[in-house]
């Protein structure tokens, strides 16, 4: 079909443009120019919504903190220093701030997979409030995470670690899915399989194999059987939730194109169609000029 290609190529277009824009790189950053450009366009779509779901868009979001780490806090098991950071952090996202340099300096890298976010929704940001190099984005590295859940009203305030390097387990402690499930239950029941009563249980060590080789598994927390929340991984480590995403819109740019031709196939102005897409932060917009209808397909 040359109008379906003819989008593919204009979408193609807009996606490597907005990656160059923004100084995204795909592999290894020395050749960032050249494997892109061979991927297909689902692919790019694919990594542009994936990119979409790593940046934390800077909204205004109430802020909890779960009962773990309020003790840690009034029990002064985190420094006053980290304490400060978080408070910081706190009105950052209270605010509406830009909270993405304080991300993992991978989200440069559009072919970089976050398996803790693939697998449970969790991002983890650096507790540093400096940067060496001012007109640098992110903020300095830290040996502490923050980790948080968020939803587009809340940000969850789950718990802090302490030196994540070389350390094989931190970002598969499925205390940080306990704690989740302790404070706030409602966030997890609608991943619960009430139906499956009990699944092989795995370790912090185990589910980081698991990960490690893109498996997909369930979760027993406090006694029941979840989904992964942040919907699991594919076989190629990849998100199952934004490659199902990626496939639903192009079936539905392909079904709109179906039903759009098949009702102006015995018109001579069929020719006369012209149909546009646009790519914006959440949404995919695909237009038809002559008849000025506009079709938002949203992430």
């Amino acid at each position: 079909m040359n109008i379906y290609n003819n989008l593919q190529n204009q979408l193609k277009e807009q996606i490597l443009s907005y990656f160059e824009k923004n100084k995204f790189f795909y592999g290894h950053k020395k050749n960032k120019n050249k494997a892109i450009k061979k991927l297909n366009t689902d692919k790019l779509l694919e990594l542009y919504i994936y990119l979409q779901k790593r940046m934390i868009t800077p909204i205004k979001r109430n802020v909890i903190l779960s009962n773990e780490l309020i003790y840690k806090i009034t029990h002064k098991e985190i420094n006053n220093d980290l304490i400060n950071v978080i408070n910081i952090i706190k009105i950052e996202f209270e605010n509406g701030i830009d909270i993405n340099p304080r991300l993992s300096k991978s989200l440069e890298q559009i072919s970089f997979n976050d398996k803790l976010l693939n697998d449970w929704n969790i991002y983890h940001l650096h507790l540093s409030n400096h940067k060496n190099n001012k007109e640098y984005y992110f903020y300095d590295r830290t040996s502490q995470l923050l980790f948080i859940y968020l939803t587009n009203s809340t940000a969850y305030f789950l718990d802090i670690c302490d030196e994540h390097k070389n350390n094989p387990v931190i970002f598969s402690q499925q205390k940080l899915l306990k704690i989740i499930d302790d404070n706030w239950h409602d966030l997890l029941s609608k991943y619960c399989l009430n139906e499956i009563v009990s699944v092989d249980v795995k370790d912090d060590l185990n589910r980081a194999i698991a990960r490690d080789k893109n498996t997909f598994y369930f979760e027993t927390i406090n006694g029941k059987v979840y989904l992964p929340p942040g919907g699991g991984l594919t076989s190629a480590g990849t998100s199952q939730r934004c490659l199902k995403i990626t496939d639903d819109i192009i079936n539905e740019i392909k079904t709109i194109l179906y039903y759009y031709l098949k009702k102006y196939q015995s018109s001579n102005s069929i020719n006369d169609l012209s149909f546009k897409i646009k790519l914006e932060k959440d949404k995919i917009i695909l237009s038809e000029e002559k008849t000025n209808i506009h079709f938002p397909i949203k992430f």
